[in-house]
């Protein structure tokens, strides 16, 4: 594969290994020390509240990284911050009180923001040193990286509390995972190493929106408001899907001679495989789709999904649709991305990934609280309904919203 001889790309995902399983690492390790606390309930939702809140501000976090000059020496730079960061984390954490834990939050938090940050630089450092003819295949293979390292980060967190017990010691891997991706980056520099020249003056009032207007219009062929609704529409649903599937395997017992957890898991491995192949493998009848119709067919799918929920209730059926949504999902992620890095001037790359990253996130807890409380509070057919009225709803303006030609 032309891409894996390509030393920018060896450089930068070897990078993303470590940081993943660092990330992972610890978004399970603070899950479980706030169960520590006698307000436990409390603060697991102050974590989660703060796992939202870096992705809710990637509108604001990308445009910091496109206003960022010499790009490649902070993304190095920033590597080294986060290990110092954990390394203070690992000295703090194991004085249990509520002021420790709220610094830890905001260390946590403070993390994530640069992992978003990050982001942004690399798209500038992916456009001019990863030729457009892989570049797809490219950010597949990034996002499979990170759909197959997260379990494995959280597995090592779990193992090391189960034998330890010590949370420092867990801050102290991270900040280590962290310093091995910086020198990765260090060792490849070269291969990565991009300035952008420094952003033009732009008074204009509404600059920013008019580009991201214009730049999403070409990238999706849609107008912005119809797009943007599809990618919180698509979002919210998605999000909801591990709660929609946990729910239903409870509800419907006997649907196979597996138990409760071995169904989870499957679905878990199905789910994952969608998202790994979806990413690495290059189908030409799909990656030469444009957007529009891409998206249409993992609607489609997620449809699909819902009505075998709601009427045939085949365990089987729907690990096929679950594989069949993470693998089209996964390759309308890289296309769009991959569009917006062809089509997009360096200046203003993280600014529009950000901006949908924010809409994206926003979508995340908004269809999860929402499928969860018409689950509980009415009744599984009047999810279904409202799940696939969506979906509807997202496959219209994608048939309707089509961008007009200037």
């Amino acid at each position: 594969m032309k891409m894996l001889k390509n030393k920018a790309v060896l450089t930068l995902t070897g990078g993303d290994i470590f940081s993943t399983i660092g990330i992972s690492i610890f978004n399970i390790v603070l899950l479980m020390y706030a169960k520590e606390f006698t307000n436990a309930k409390l603060m697991v939702t102050i974590v989660s509240i703060a796992s939202i809140l870096p992705g809710v501000l990637s509108v604001i976090i990308g445009r910091v990284s496109d206003m960022t000059h010499s790009k490649s020496k902070y993304l190095v730079l920033t590597k080294f911050i986060q290990a110092t960061m954990y390394i203070i984390l690992a000295n703090i954490i194991d004085n249990q009180t509520e002021a420790v834990f709220y610094v830890v939050i905001l260390i946590n938090i403070f993390s994530d923001m640069i992992g978003s940050y990050n982001s942004g630089l690399r798209l500038s450092i992916m456009k001019q040193k990863i030729p457009s003819s892989y570049r797809q295949q490219v950010i597949g293979l990034n996002q499979s990286v990170g759909a197959l390292l997260q379990p494995v980060g959280q597995a090592i967190g779990v193992a090391i509390l189960g034998a330890t017990h010590n949370y420092a010691l867990a801050g102290y891997i991270n900040a280590l995972t962290f310093m091995l991706a910086a020198l990765i980056l260090m060792l490849g520099y070269r291969n990565i190493h991009t300035v952008v020249p420094p952003l033009k003056v732009q008074h204009q009032k509404g600059f920013v929106l008019k580009n991201i207007q214009a730049i999403i219009g070409k990238t999706s062929g849609m107008r912005i408001v119809p797009f943007l609704a599809v990618i919180l529409l698509m979002n919210a649903i998605g999000a909801s899907m591990d709660t929609v599937l946990n729910l239903f395997l409870l509800t419907n017992e006997h649907l196979t001679s597996l138990s409760f957890g071995v169904e989870i898991l499957l679905a878990t491995i199905a789910f994952l495989v969608g998202i790994v192949l979806g990413g690495v493998t290059n189908v030409k009848l799909l990656d030469q789709m444009p957007f529009r119709l891409m998206a249409f067919f993992q609607n489609l799918f997620m449809i699909l999904l819902f009505l075998n929920f709601m009427w045939l209730r085949n365990y089987w059926i729907m690990l096929m649709l679950f594989f069949v949504s993470a693998f089209l999902s996964s390759k309308v992620n890289a296309k769009i991305n991959a569009l917006i890095i062809e089509m997009t001037e360096p200046d203003m790359l993280a600014t529009v990934d950000g901006t949908l990253s924010s809409m994206a996130m926003i979508a995340v807890p908004v269809g999860t609280i929402t499928v969860g409380l018409l689950y509980n509070a009415f009744s599984p057919l009047v999810t279904y309904v409202f799940c696939i009225s969506v979906l509807v709803i997202s496959l219209l303006c994608l048939i309707s919203a089509k961008q007009k030609i200037q």
